[in-house]
């Protein structure tokens, strides 16, 4: 599910070797100096070829792939410790690396630098690190590259007030030790991450204008003091010692980053917060809030006993709540709209969804995976891919439920002895589909009616369509007469079908007996007064 679709992105760009463009670079240059016109988009002119300043000239790619490199190409000093080496005031211009480094020691300084793509739009990387300690790169803008800066299995790098604009990735670190990453700004991301820190320890992400930091299985991080976060903070990892990281005085959509980590009895006000992380909490209440536009609304993490009420989660890149790892967590009275999942549940137990809209989302309205003893009661879901989706997870309760206008409105996989009970699922393509590995689910007292493909198909083995003794489902196709069957594999049926017709909904039951009471009591005190006046005739 949401794991696998997410958690798969470790690579980015296959980084080739790059080739000399000093012809093509001079003939540009004659092309401009001459004034006719370039032979480039309108976009691509206005977003990449800005007014470099005077002080820069224009240098083909660099390659330096060890500490005599420096030395071999003349760069000159002060990069540092003891006088180092210094790249400075070039402009670069490049589809594949405009200036890649890898295996050095030695300190050395990139600085006040302009690197850019030639004629592939978002492809090619500014800086390309690999296996590099002591390297600094700062005041240097990167613009149109598929790759702002890339740094692999280095240690003690800075990357310092540089300017990263209409890249695919921003700033991407990959198995870095203690890598600073410092009043950047970064703008104009065209799909990608902002800052990513992956598979990574000890690296801080402090004080930048961006619109998201992802940290992805990585340990003992740092963000804070970052502004301008649209997205906010994403995490990925199974494992809680990913999740704990020092997050401080992130700001964004006029709020602050929620972050609360190994801590208890809590009582968050919602509306503080643009974006809200529990990770290893118990016992909190979280009341209200608004949460738009972010990777992730907001997440419980290897936490017990929470509660989330009355809270709006729209228009998330991912899911608008996200339960991972926890145990008897509720959300209740609230709304999750317009997300790519709703409400997503994994490797968690006894988790309650209730009261709440999902409507909208571009894939699962509540997803659940490898979580047991799970209840969603009286939600309206509609307008998702799938409305309820329940995957290897057992024992749980789907019930009093409006569910319309989905592709599927529930599917179960992998998944059994669960209740599915009084929902009113309507109006999507297939109304209920239980898959081959299901078994020994029961479902009945539902209306199935007007989905458009199947009301349901059942391909599991030995579920029950109805309670043994009187009740079965209500169903819009049911001609009237002896049992219904059930569409697919496992051919099988509901003893007590009923029609539309004879539906009773369970509302009317108590309101039928009240009246029926009401009309006996009526009866019984007319029937007493007509013998009084009897006996005293």
């Amino acid at each position: 599910m949401y794991q696998n679709r997410q958690e798969s992105k470790k690579s980015y760009f296959s980084l080739r070797k790059k080739g000399r463009i000093a012809l093509i670079l001079v003939i540009l240059l004659a092309i401009v100096s001459s004034k006719q016109t370039l032979l480039f988009s309108t976009d691509i002119q206005n977003s990449r070829f800005t007014t470099i300043p005077s002080n820069q000239v224009f240098h083909e790619s660099i390659e330096i792939a060890s500490d005599n490199d420096f030395i071999l190409q003349g760069w000159p000093g002060n990069g540092s410790v003891s006088n180092p080496f210094l790249i400075e005031e070039l402009e670069i211009r490049s589809d594949d690396e405009c200036i890649r480094i890898s295996n050095t020691r030695s300190h050395f300084v990139i600085r006040n630098c302009f690197l850019s793509s030639i004629l592939r739009q978002y492809h090619g990387t500014g800086v390309y690190l690999r296996n590099v300690t002591h390297g600094t790169i700062e005041l240097s803008k990167i613009s149109g590259l598929g790759v702002g800066i890339y740094d692999r299995r280095s240690t003690k790098n800075v990357y310092r007030n540089n300017t990263i604009e209409d890249t695919w990735d921003g700033i991407l670190l990959g198995s870095c030790i203690d890598n600073i990453v410092a009043n950047n700004s970064v703008t104009g991301n065209q799909g990608g991450y902002d800052i990513h820190v992956l598979d990574s320890r000890e690296c801080s992400v402090l004080g930048n204008f961006i619109s998201g930091i992802v940290f992805a299985f990585s340990t003992n991080c740092t963000a804070g003091c970052n502004s301008g976060l649209v997205e906010g903070l994403n995490i990925y990892s199974e494992n809680l010692t990913h999740w704990l990281h020092r997050i401080y005085d992130n700001y964004f959509n006029g709020n602050m980053l929620g972050y609360f980590r190994d801590t208890s009895d809590l009582i968050i006000d919602g509306n503080l917060y643009s974006q809200l992380i529990l990770v290893n909490v118990t016992r909190a209440i979280v009341s209200g809030g608004v949460f738009r536009y972010l990777s992730m609304g907001v997440q419980i993490i290897h936490s017990a006993d929470c509660k989330l009420s009355d809270i709006v989660s729209e228009r998330s890149l991912q899911a608008g709540v996200n339960i991972k790892s926890s145990i008897n967590c509720t959300i209740i009275n609230s709304s999750m709209n317009e997300n790519s999942d709703g409400v997503l549940v994994s490797g968690s137990e006894r988790i309650r969804v209730e009261g709440t809209k999902l409507n909208n989302n571009s894939f699962y309205g509540i997803g659940v995976d490898t979580s047991n003893s799970c209840h969603f009661i009286g939600n309206t879901i509609s307008n998702n891919w799938l409305g309820i989706s329940i995957n290897m997870s057992n024992n749980c309760t789907i019930s009093e439920n409006d569910i319309f206008e989905n592709d599927k409105g529930i599917v179960l996989s992998s998944s059994n002895q669960s209740l599915i009970t009084n929902n009113v699922v309507h109006k999507n393509e297939i109304g209920i589909l239980l898959e081959t590995t299901t078994s020994n689910n029961s479902i009945y007292w539902n209306t199935f009616i007007w989905n458009t493909e199947k009301n349901a198909v059942d391909d599991g083995t030995f579920n029950s369509w109805d309670d043994g003794i009187s009740r079965g489902n209500v169903w819009s196709d049911y001609a009237g007469c002896g049992p219904y069957t059930i569409p697919g594999l496992a051919q099988s049926v509901d003893r007590f079908p009923m029609a539309i017709g004879f539906q009773i909904p369970n509302v009317v039951i108590p309101v039928l007996l009240i009246i029926i009471t009401t009309i006996v009591l009526l009866y019984s005190q007319k029937q007493r007064f007509r013998e009084l006046k009897s006996s005293k005739n």
